[in-house]
């Protein structure tokens, strides 16, 4: 490579001290700690992200289930009040067809006592008939 272009990137361009340790300066120090900070951030984000998504994904998915299970019991439940309903109709007709109402009661019996009443009064009038012939 050219060595200008090194010496242009280079963060300290000074040459490695003689006795062999390694000099690094507080600005690549600073700049390490930066570029970790800011990638251990990001991971954080992402982890953070990633987790939320998965959690609302995971709630979306119970709702739905809870939505299908309840219209499921909806449907369930106006079947059972549509055959109670038609059960409620089938005895109703059936006690109108056993029973007679308050007002038709009325009138039969009426009827029914004013005829007694007028063979009775017959009958009372054929005894008194037969008893005066029997007298006489």
């Amino acid at each position: 490579m050219n060595k200008s272009f090194i010496s242009q990137i280079a963060v300290n361009p000074t040459p490695p001290s003689p006795s062999g340790q390694i000099s690094i300066s507080v600005g690549q120090i600073v700049l390490t700690c930066g570029v970790f900070a800011i990638t251990a951030t990001i991971g954080f984000v992402k982890w953070f992200v990633s987790r939320s998504i998965a959690e609302y994904e995971s709630t979306i998915k119970s709702l739905k289930q809870q939505v299908i299970e309840l219209e499921g019991a909806q449907h369930n439940q106006q079947r059972t009040a549509e055959i109670r309903s038609s059960e409620v109709d089938r005895k109703f007709i059936e006690l109108n067809n056993k029973f007679v109402p308050k007002d038709d009661y009325v009138n039969n019996q009426v009827t029914s006592d004013l005829k007694l009443d007028s063979i009775h009064r017959r009958v009372d009038e054929m005894m008194a008939v037969i008893l005066k012939n029997l007298t006489s």
